[in-house]
């Protein structure tokens, strides 16, 4: 592969992991469990999932078929625990303080 050939693939992987991030976030804002803790799950499972990409990509690239399948393995384990949490606690019931930025009336009451 060549240089400007890699270059491109891998921005094309960024773009795939901006366009994920954003979906995500757009999915926790419209359930109303947009949080930092939210953020940095989906976040993780973003990573591990483009991460993933990348590696067999690189992988399959250099004609190491076996680090490609043990990537998925690995790597792509970790991608599916991080995203079982993040569509655990995405849709849990309930109103969850930990889950959701404080609201206005909430500071409020917090300072009295």
């Amino acid at each position: 592969m060549t240089t400007m050939g890699g270059a491109l693939i891998f921005m094309l992987f960024g773009a795939i992991f901006i366009a994920i991030q954003y979906l995500l976030t757009r999915y926790l804002i419209a359930k109303g469990k947009n949080s930092l803790l939210m953020q940095f799950i989906g976040f993780l499972a973003n990573f591990m999932f483009v991460f993933t990409l990348m590696w067999v990509q690189a992988s399959f690239a250099e004609r190491e078929f076996q680090a490609a399948g043990m990537s998925v393995v690995f790597f792509g384990g970790v991608t599916v625990i991080f995203a079982i949490l993040f569509w655990r606690l995405s849709t849990l019931k309930g109103d969850y303080k930990a889950l959701t930025w404080p609201s206005k009336k909430g500071v409020e009451e917090a300072k009295k």
